[in-house]
């Protein structure tokens, strides 16, 4: 793990010295734009002299601080009938594993008036100190587990950022213990593979690997390609495997996107802790709470679709449904070039497969 993946408590306390700092006004700010957009004139305010003084110092904080999460923050609200989703997250104490909580805790996977448990592998107690002092509105209880078995047991839902091999497996048996009827999301497909193997008695349709990172910043490049401002009328770009990127099916605002991709290549990129986990965070939204018809990427079992055969976890284009059920998009043309691209991923994830067999 690299340094720049650390987050020590006193990165924390930065964090939530500057949200208060800009807590009154960006909630003004952000009635604003709200109030300008109802009414059709959200350009309009987003012009004006006040609310660019604020962006310009809230960015600015930004770029050395994470404080996206905040824009939820100030409009959550638990509603007392609503009883707590216990959500376990391991890798806690990363600035991934920080960043993501810090957004479960504003609403970014359950909606803002949701309240969560948050149970915590690899944080101790400074980083629950500090999450505390950041006030996350949506948070009733933050646990800082010793075990596998303390941080799984009871929950609903659980996100795994990270471990070894011997790890994840770990991970599998103390869920089958613990929380045999949570949904489980992990970074990596074999990471995946591994721990859904290990929770017996568990369905493979309670795992799903988290591939959400390739897409968000293939759908970046295709945005900017476009000269749009974000990514919103960008759909239908799909990451295969690990890390195979297709934009055959992309499209923007509605239309093939053929014309603007001439010129794109495609290419890996550095992520951010804070892109990864608003990645994470939309991943298990979308899971959760459905993409409308849209299309995401999402590992899931593989079924002997598109020739991957079965016994991998392999991402796939799929529509989310409410409450956990997916539905994977068939009868998307595979080109040679691309087909080739995929059938090499499938083999690396056999190779690794093979590797990690005594756990499976």
């Amino acid at each position: 793990m690299s340094a720049a993946f650390l987050a020590p408590a006193r990165q924390l306390a930065t964090k939530a010295e500057l949200a208060k700092s800009f807590q009154a006004e960006q909630k003004q700010v952000d009635a604003t734009m709200k109030a300008a957009h109802k009414s059709g004139n959200g350009q309009e305010a987003f012009d004006s002299a006040e609310v660019k003084e604020f962006f310009g110092k809230f960015n600015e904080a930004c770029k050395e601080t994470d404080l996206g999460w905040t824009w939820g923050a100030i409009g959550a609200e638990p509603h007392s009938s609503l009883k707590p989703v216990t959500v376990a997250v391991t890798g806690a104490g990363t600035a991934q594993g920080v960043a993501v909580l810090l957004r479960i805790g504003s609403g970014f996977i359950m909606g803002p008036n949701q309240p969560v448990n948050l149970q915590l592998l690899g944080a101790d107690a400074s980083v629950v100190k500090e999450l505390k002092d950041c006030a996350l509105p949506l948070v009733s209880n933050i646990t800082a587990a010793s075990s596998a078995d303390q941080a799984f047991k009871g929950a609903d839902l659980a996100i795994l950022l990270e471990g070894s091999n011997a790890d994840f497996a770990a991970h599998g048996k103390a869920l089958a213990k613990g929380a045999n009827t949570s949904f489980v999301a992990a970074v990596g497909c074999t990471n995946t593979l591994i721990a859904a193997s290990n929770a017996k008695g568990m369905a493979p349709q309670q795992f799903t690997a988290i591939t959400r990172m390739g897409q968000e910043v293939a759908e970046t490049a295709l945005a900017n390609a476009a000269s749009l401002k974000n990514t919103t009328s960008v759909s239908n770009v799909v990451v295969w495997g690990n890390d195979v990127v297709d934009y055959s099916s992309a499209q923007v605002d509605g239309k093939w996107a053929g014309a603007i991709m001439e010129n794109m290549v495609n290419s890996r990129q550095e992520t951010s802790p804070v892109q990864n986990a608003e990645a994470i965070c939309e991943h298990m939204r979308d899971w959760a709470t459905g993409t409308d018809g849209k299309w995401v990427s999402m590992g899931m079992p593989t079924v002997g679709d598109y020739g991957m055969g079965e016994g991998l976890v392999y991402s796939v284009p799929v529509v989310c449904e409410t409450k956990f059920k997916v539905k994977r998009v068939g009868g998307i043309p595979i080109g040679q070039e691309l087909a080739s691209a995929m059938e090499s991923n499938r083999a690396d994830l056999l190779k690794e497969k093979e590797a990690v067999k005594a756990m499976l």
